[in-house]
């Protein structure tokens, strides 16, 4: 497997590492090492074994509130983060004699971090290392069982991202198949198992398969949280985009609408994913030719960016330019107009008066105002934007508005 690994995947090389990841391992290992030789000197006049155990739950307490500390951080943090309790964990093995699993958590979690992060080499790596010192564990550990089936996952993972997508399908299984044995067939923790071979299938463009994979995550999902919850709502947009790449876009359409509809009415639905929803069912709709649709779909994004975010907000003035646009698309010029002079009040104050998102704009009004034959008014406009692309090098932008002068 590792040989095939490589053999496909692009990956960001250590360097592409921010400084300070790369070779810290060793250099936090050695601060902590040198951290536990002074306690040691400091303890000596006491009892040797007092101090000892009083180090290892010092760094036991270190391990812990590290890991409440990594919610809020970023995906590179984490690494941070996790390379710490790595070098913490091999020190509590080495010098005091824990238990090798608390490595092999510590490595899955290091690995899991750069995979999260897109250093895909380093994720395998690690990966690689906590399933092989796990295999030495399974006997004498029955966490370690399901814990094998998590690291499998992971590296199913990793050999996805990786574009080798038989070998990910072929560790997902095992990692599927062990999960099962020791949890059952219809336990929700096989969820994020199916999820990610799902995507292996749409990899693969095995469409049906990865939808196959995706119900049954629905079926676990609803007997578990219920049909409105969160939890389902997800499942449906996976299914959604399942659709969507096979090009079934009135099935797309049906469970995008459905997921929008329970995180709309969830209390603590986050107003950035339900616009984005929104804009989702938009662009189905579009591609299904159902404009008035398509308009209706933006419209409601347009109010939850509004609602949440105010109209002097760059997104809130992007969906508002895409619904001018769409009422183009339908032969709506009037609308479309008034639509395009409130998104060119925005780009003033959000863009700036000699932006290209302005000229753009101001482009598009000039042109419809040579449909409404409004002459003079469209040269007004086209000046406008000729004065900008001109500013800015657009020479085809440029040539595109000339044209529309003579």
């Amino acid at each position: 497997l590792t040989a095939s690994f490589f053999f496909c995947f692009k990956q960001k090389t250590a360097y592409a590492i921010r400084l300070g990841l790369v070779g810290s391992e060793m250099c936090i290992r050695d601060r902590y090492m040198g951290i536990i030789n002074s306690k040691m000197q400091e303890l000596l006049a006491g009892d040797a074994s007092e101090g000892e155990d009083k180090i290892s739950a010092e760094l036991e307490e270190k391990y812990a509130l590290l890991e409440d500390y990594i919610a809020t951080q970023t995906p590179e943090d984490v690494i941070q983060v996790r390379v710490q309790q790595l070098a913490i964990g091999k020190v509590l093995i080495n010098v005091h004699k824990k238990t090798p699993f608390i490595l092999v958590k510590a490595s899955t979690n290091l690995g899991e971090a750069y995979l999260n992060a897109k250093y895909y080499q380093q994720a395998f790596e690690h990966l690689s290392s906590a399933l092989k010192l796990n295999s030495t564990l399974l006997t004498s550990n029955e966490e370690t069982k399901q814990y094998h089936a998590h690291i499998l996952t992971l590296l199913g993972q990793c050999y996805m991202e990786g574009g080798n997508t038989d070998d990910a399908l072929e560790l997902l299984q095992k990692s599927l198949k062990m999960n099962k044995t020791i949890l059952g067939e219809d336990d929700f923790s096989n969820c994020s198992i199916y999820t990610i071979m799902a995507h292996v299938y749409l990899k693969k463009k095995m469409f049906d398969q990865a939808i196959d994979q995706l119900k049954i995550v629905w079926e676990l999902s609803e007997a578990r949280d219920g049909m409105k919850s969160e939890t389902t709502a997800s499942v449906f947009l996976e299914l959604a985009e399942a659709y969507s790449k096979k090009k079934a876009f009135d099935d797309a359409i049906e469970f995008q609408k459905k997921a929008f509809d329970i995180y709309r009415d969830l209390e603590s639905a986050d107003p950035k994913l339900l616009g984005s929803i929104a804009i989702k069912l938009s662009e189905m709709y579009e591609q299904k030719e159902k404009i008035p649709e398509a308009i209706e779909a933006l419209r409601k994004a347009e109010g939850i960016y509004e609602a949440s975010f105010g109209q002097m907000n760059k997104q809130t003035c992007k969906i508002k330019r895409n619904i001018s646009l769409l009422l183009l698309k339908a032969n709506k010029y009037e609308e479309a107009q008034a639509e395009l002079m409130q998104v060119q009040e925005l780009e003033k104050n959000l863009y700036g008066e000699d932006s290209l998102q302005l000229a753009k704009t101001l482009k598009i009004i000039g042109t419809l105002n040579i449909i409404a034959e409004q002459n003079e008014e469209a040269k007004e406009y086209l000046q406008k934007a000729y004065k900008i692309f001109e500013s800015k090098g657009q020479e085809k932008l440029m040539k595109e508005v000339s044209s529309k002068l003579k």
